[in-house]
């Protein structure tokens, strides 16, 4: 039986893990002199994917939060390699922002409009979805990814309507 030491070990765990990604992502784009997601930026990801994200989707981002037991739809897991390879950068931004039930997914995925106008805060989410996987992706195309999605006032794709259409 694990006990409540296992899960503050295993917060603390993922927390650093996803900052020492969001570091080396920084750092490699700093590198190359492209604009990149920065620390404050990373770090709101980081607290909100904590205080909301992780509610449902879990700390190890498995699908498994608190919250997630009983709805309709079970969140999505992150960590599923296959579920990563059929999403793009684009439909992930879209569903943290504009919520589920827009992009064709379950109502019960809020969106989250305080988001609009932080489209590093919004690509260090993505890229905090992606690290799940062990999924690497280039910050300064994630940024630029999030710049667009912001400006949109709704989302470009129905996610569900086109995997039904590729079935």
């Amino acid at each position: 039986m694990m006990g409540p030491f296992w899960s503050v070990r295993r917060t603390v765990a993922m927390e650093a893990a996803v900052l020492l990604g969001v570091a080396i992502l920084v750092g490699t784009a700093w590198a190359s002199g492209a604009k990149a997601i920065d620390q404050k930026a990373a770090a709101e990801a980081q607290r909100m994917f904590t205080t909301t994200c992780a509610t449902c989707h879990g700390t190890d981002g498995e699908g498994d939060g608190p919250a997630s037991f009983g709805l309709a739809t079970p969140p999505q897991d992150y960590s599923d390699k296959e579920w990563q390879k059929t999403v793009t950068n684009r439909e992930i931004m879209e569903a943290i922002l504009f919520g589920g039930a827009p992009v064709g997914l379950s109502p019960d995925m809020r969106a989250n409009p305080v988001l609009k106008n932080k489209p590093e805060v919004l690509a260090a989410l993505a890229q905090m979805v992606r690290s799940f996987a062990g999924v690497p992706e280039d910050p300064v195309k994630l940024l630029k990814v999030a710049e667009e999605v912001v400006k949109e006032t709704k989302p470009h794709k129905n996610m569900s309507k086109q995997r039904r259409a590729k079935k």
